[in-house]
């Protein structure tokens, strides 16, 4: 609901025509320290693309298996219809009371996501890769990892929904109507993702990341802004201006 209709938001509150919905997000420890919290998904990946990580995968000291991989993806059912469904990850209820786990790439075909209960606890544990392993918080937050990342659900997130109650499954059929209707070539598609999944990048991070031609990421970019769904800025990087991308919305 935007700013106009304030006014008849409040007196629906008021009326207390309305409902709160509480959204799972999930705590992050990394060596003792806890990182701020995650709404849609926690992403374990090399910080240089093109490379696999190996780790061992446990829920609640439950040992399940050990894995070669481009990362690993663990989602609330709000990020269910964000990175983690483009790794393959099922569609899940906004109101259910679970977490996703979606290996990405996997070298065995036997690793396929898993769900569990939400007062489970992951450890995600023996990383190994040739590059320094990254857990990326909402596709922003970045830190370095050792060898373990231990996740569980936090303090949830309380909404107050107005009207209809948005499930995952509505937005999902919301993003689908949006894509469907919009004429956008593949590669433009493509860079959408991964600013949906990275944040903000330069042209440069861009094309080593999608691995395109420099010409079409800079079609693709001009498409995206025409169409406005991303957007360019000038931020400080060190000490010096470097020209990023991201997405104009930071609804996912």
């Amino acid at each position: 609901m935007d700013i106009t209709n304030l006014d008849k938001a409040l007196t629906t509150i008021v009326d207390g025509n309305y409902d709160i919905e509480e959204i799972l997000r999930l705590s992050v420890n990394i060596k003792g320290k806890k990182l701020p919290y995650a709404i849609n998904e926690v992403a374990i990946f090399p910080s240089r693309s093109a490379m696999t990580l190996e780790y061992s995968l446990y829920v609640n000291n439950e040992y399940l298996w050990h894995d070669v991989a481009d990362g690993l993806i663990i989602s609330t059912p709000t990020g269910s219809t964000a990175y983690a469904m483009s790794a393959g990850g099922p569609l899940i209820h906004s109101r259910a009371q679970v977490i996703e786990i979606v290996p990405v790439n996997s070298t065995n075909l036997a690793r396929v996501p898993v769900i569990v209960p939400s007062d489970s606890v992951i450890m995600i544990r023996d990383l190994i890769s040739r590059s320094r392993v990254e857990a990326i918080i909402d596709g922003s937050i970045r830190t370095y990892v050792g060898s373990e990342v231990r996740i569980m659900s936090g303090k949830p997130l309380k909404l107050i929904r107005i009207g209809e109650i948005s499930s995952a499954i509505g937005r999902y059929e919301k993003k689908i109507s949006l894509l469907a209707n919009m004429d956008l070539p593949p590669s433009a598609k493509f860079i959408l993702k991964i600013l949906e999944y990275e944040g903000q990048l330069t042209q440069k991070e861009i094309v080593e990341k999608t691995m395109l031609p420099s010409r079409t990421v800079r079609n693709a970019l001009s498409i995206l802004i025409r169409k406005g769904l991303i957007q360019r800025q000038v931020i400080i990087r060190g000490n010096k201006e470097v020209i990023v991308y991201s997405l104009k919305s930071a609804e996912r």
